[in-house]
């Protein structure tokens, strides 16, 4: 009787560890980045989304300032770690807030790579497409 209390106790102390999760956090690099128009001219707002081509819990997002340039953050794990892990990028530009109801986000055609060591990246992009199904719009 007493052996059969002390192994329960033992399992139920144990229980604990048994029901913690593992969590991931990546290595993350500072990094800063810029996105214009193709003749040069800053998008002044919006937002920029990098999501893992490898893996796609980890997504970075910035807020684009008046500039053009903006800080990423990673969002991992329910964390938010400054900067990003080096990769491969599938990268996605939304326009200002005021501008989203008539253009669409721009998704980059082509992966964007983040090396080792890198903390800075220019993006450039043609325009936005519009929602009515005309050209490019520019906000």
């Amino acid at each position: 009787m007493r052996c059969n209390w002390l192994r329960g106790s033992v399992i139920f102390l144990l229980m604990p560890l048994a029901c913690q999760r593992v969590v991931y956090l990546p290595q993350t690099q500072e990094m800063r980045g810029y996105v214009s128009y193709s003749d040069g001219r800053p998008l002044t707002g919006g937002a920029v989304e990098f999501r893992n081509l490898r893996d796609p819990t980890i997504r970075a997002v910035a807020e684009i300032q008046r500039d053009g340039s903006f800080d990423l953050n990673t969002l991992a794990a329910d964390r938010k770690l400054q900067g990003i892990p080096p990769g491969r990028y599938e990268v996605i530009i939304s326009p200002p807030l005021e501008t989203s109801q008539t253009i669409s986000p721009y998704k980059l055609p082509q992966p964007v790579e983040i090396a080792q060591n890198q903390n800075e990246v220019r993006l450039v992009i043609e325009g936005f497409p519009s929602n009515s199904g005309g050209p490019p719009g520019r906000p």
